[in-house]
């Protein structure tokens, strides 16, 4: 689940992505809302391969994976 919102700070959208009761903070790099949604979704399959990437690793014990 991510939330897209407009910072007064920067010309980008930044999104917040929650992800098994943790929250991701990113930038989407984009300066359209349809577009940072596009970007968001992107952003969370990204880190949704990232983190089980992670938990493989840390549950088995070959070298390819430490």
């Amino acid at each position: 689940m991510s939330t897209v919102y407009k910072d007064p700070k920067s010309p980008f959208y930044q999104c917040d992505i929650w992800i098994s009761g943790r929250k991701f903070s990113r930038s989407t790099g984009a300066a359209s809302k349809i577009e940072a949604r596009r970007r968001a979704v992107e952003i969370e399959k990204e880190l949704r391969d990232q983190l089980s990437k992670a938990k493989a690793s840390e549950e088995s014990l070959a070298l390819d994976h430490v």
